[in-house]
């Protein structure tokens, strides 16, 4: 059977390529927070040491 004759094939590749996809934006979107984070708790603990120097 080929593949492009299998519409119902087709439909579940483009399903998961959308998904995958979906995936991709939401995993760049919580390394982007993870990021912010990871600044935000390194300026909070440069603050830390200032105070108990």
């Amino acid at each position: 059977m080929n593949f492009r004759e299998d519409s119902s094939a087709e439909m579940t590749f483009l399903r998961m390529r959308d998904t995958l996809k979906s995936h991709e934006s939401m995993i760049f979107s919580l390394q982007t927070i993870v990021e912010k984070q990871q600044e935000m708790i390194e300026r909070l603990a440069g603050r830390e040491l200032q105070v108990h120097v």
